[in-house]
């Protein structure tokens, strides 16, 4: 399982409605990327659980050893993350929310799982991921984002960073930002392959979306004005994943320059889906957002199922070798549809220019997809 992914409802390639799914699934470091090997770190014994477990995953027999308790924390855990590090064998951090409100972080040295604090993050556990981890790729550090459960402007989110070189945690840090009104009520983070810089894209209460940039000692590159200021949910700001980010990363090659701009996508409201990209060539965000789920993205009104309609729920995956972003989101109603788009470089081999970027947009009822170079994506 290379790459990284943190779940709370499933995003597996199987046609059922969202759910909940408390456990996350992290590749090991890059030592052992040979072998593609894996960790789970899930709720168990349900809402009075209060020991999360965690199992190995083998790659050859292509199985999950048996599911081993980590330590003690908090009940009623909701939403998991759990990351490796690259440049310490065997070593993870994980963190869960509970219902209360509360951040525990943990961290798997090779053989025991030990706690390393908890704190307060806000919210109610269900509406709104309020953390997430990241190892810096070149440093082995490891960023921990998550909601200070303060709304003062630029003092939303708060930062631990574990430096692995002297084995102890950092002072919290406070940041944030003017473009947000609310208390940080998302938190997801996304590593720019093979750098130390990451990504974040936040969600307050109010449901504005803005995004910052970390060059490994500050956070910065913010857009001038929200993303959005509607990112969708049902009935409480948070009960819908619906919106992401990724790099569009490629090492470059023969007459085609190296590719690192960030994406972010989401859906608003009004069930319309865009992507806003902060461009690496320039250092700036794009003037303004790309829909992707109307007439004017190039979609086709009289296809079956309709693939203009509202989205609800959205995922952002990044190919990162490849300069390529994929979008899927879900269509609401309980007839499962998605509707998906790829950000991609057609021109390889001669460079690209403005003319060579562009969104392709593809929809189905069926829940695989995939998409090659040689051709647009299929579903």
């Amino acid at each position: 399982m290379s790459g990284t992914e943190h779940l709370r409802r499933v995003r597996l390639a199987a046609c059922a409605a969202p759910a909940l799914f408390a456990a996350a699934l992290v590749a090991l470091p890059a030592a052992a990327l040979a072998e593609d090997n894996g960790r789970a770190f899930f709720s168990a014994s349900g809402s009075a659980g209060t020991t999360p477990k965690s199992s190995f995953y083998t790659s050859a027999t292509t199985s999950f050893g048996a599911a081993v308790s980590a330590v003690a924390g908090g009940a009623n855990e909701t939403f998991f993350v759990v990351k490796g590090s690259p440049t310490v064998l065997g070593e993870y951090l994980g963190g869960y929310v509970t219902t209360a409100g509360q951040l525990y972080v943990l961290r798997y040295d090779g053989n025991v799982w030990s706690n390393e604090f908890n704190v307060t993050v806000g919210g109610d556990g269900l509406n709104g991921r309020r953390f997430d981890i990241a190892y810096e790729k070149t440093t082995g550090r490891a960023v921990l984002v998550y909601s200070s459960n303060l709304s003062t402007s630029g003092q939303q989110l708060a930062y631990r960073i574990r430096d692995t070189a002297v084995g102890s945690w950092g002072s919290v840090q406070l940041f944030g930002s003017a473009l947000l009104t609310g208390t940080a009520n998302s938190v997801k983070l996304a590593l720019r392959p093979g750098t130390s810089e990451i990504a974040v894209a936040v969600v307050d209460t109010n449901s504005r979306l803005t995004a910052l940039i970390w060059n490994e000692s500050t956070w910065g590159s913010e857009p001038p004005a929200a993303l959005t200021t509607s990112v969708n949910y049902t009935t409480s700001p948070g009960d819908l994943d619906a919106y992401g980010l990724g790099y569009a990363h490629s090492a470059g090659s023969s007459g085609s320059p190296q590719v690192d701009d960030l994406l972010v996508a989401w859906v608003d409201r009004a069930g319309s889906v865009y992507a806003e990209r902060y461009e690496r060539a320039s250092g700036r965000w794009l003037a303004s957002a790309t829909a992707l789920n109307n007439t004017a993205s190039g979609c086709d009104p009289t296809s079956t199922p309709l693939p203009c309609g509202a989205g609800s729920q959205l995922v952002v995956v990044a190919d990162p070798s490849f300069g390529s972003v994929g979008v899927v989101w879900s269509r609401p109603g309980s007839n499962v549809m998605l509707g998906a788009a790829q950000w991609y470089y057609q021109s390889r081999t001669t460079g690209w220019n403005s003319s060579t970027q562009q969104w392709t947009w593809w929809s189905s009822t069926d829940c695989w997809w995939t998409w090659s170079w040689s051709s647009p994506p299929t579903v």
